[in-house]
């Protein structure tokens, strides 16, 4: 009978502790917080979000119980941009919790309230010839230049910080890069508007872009906005990469630096051929 009691009694106190051992497994998946991932958006879909972060693309499911915040306003999916910054939660890598984007680039808590006094290092003043979701190229003079885009970098145009997305092929940039690979910030510009300024012996109104096409007398470039025909009489200067030339060696694809006095005929023409070297 002794013995009985003592089993019934065992059987009971382990019966106690794993009820109470159940509850505080719940309690403590609790306390854990999702990991947060940042990035920046480059693919959105009714039910899917993918993130480029540094050098990798991360994809997420988003379910309807997924909460998406836009600057800090609960949305729908559909709010969603391509080019915003973002930070993804999720509890097993595959399905986003949360979402968090922002219009302006500023995921990080840490980044200043305040641009910093001094400039980045190494600014380099081109024209955009190729953008990608993670690499800009700009036409320099006689070389070309292709940078990396990590979702670090800053992004600007004509003063307003955007996504890369919203850079375009024939706007004018400049690059600052610490290492020559790396872009940290892209100043884009709609119009040919450069800080540096023109020296006081350049022909007047240039206009930079990208030859689309060339004809006997005349051809017409690609701005960000718009595409401009000029004519090419036999009294315009030619240059291709510096050296002169003739409007047959202007080849579809060249960015051009096309200066006219009137906007309608080039009295001189500078282009460059698409060399593909990239920093050192």
């Amino acid at each position: 009978m002794f013995i009985q009691k003592l089993a019934l009694f065992v059987a009971g106190f382990l019966l106690i502790l794993g009820t109470l051992f159940g509850m505080m497994l719940p309690a403590q998946a609790q306390t854990t917080s999702p990991a947060g991932q940042t990035g920046v958006i480059s693919q959105v879909s009714r039910d899917r979000v993918t993130l480029r972060a540094n050098d990798h693309t991360l994809s997420y499911a988003m379910p309807a119980s997924t909460i998406v915040k836009i600057d800090g306003n609960v949305v729908g999916i559909g709010d969603l941009k391509v080019g915003m910054s973002a930070i993804v939660f999720s509890t097993d890598g595959k399905t986003a919790t949360e979402v968090r984007a922002y219009t302006q680039h500023t995921t990080t808590t840490t980044k200043p309230t305040t641009e910093p006094t001094t400039q980045p290092a190494n600014g380099q003043t081109g024209v955009i010839s190729q953008v990608s979701r993670d690499r800009v190229t700009i036409q320099a003079n006689s070389h070309t230049f292709s940078y990396a885009m990590p979702a670090s970098t800053i992004v600007k145009v004509d003063g307003k910080v955007v996504g890369i997305g919203d850079l375009k092929v024939g706007m004018s940039a400049i690059v600052f890069s610490t290492d020559g690979k790396a872009a940290t910030e892209v100043r884009a510009y709609t119009q040919h508007t450069t800080t540096t300024t023109q020296p006081t012996t350049q022909p007047t109104n240039g206009q930079t872009g990208v030859i689309s096409q060339v004809r006997g007398d005349g051809i017409t470039i690609q701005t960000s906005n718009h595409s401009l025909s000029y004519a090419v009489p036999p009294s315009t200067v030619v240059k291709v990469d510096g050296n002169p030339a003739s409007i047959g060696d202007l080849k579809v694809g060249m960015s051009a630096l096309v200066f006219s006095t009137d906007g309608k005929t080039a009295t001189e023409v500078r282009a460059y051929t698409p060399h593909t070297t990239t920093n050192k």
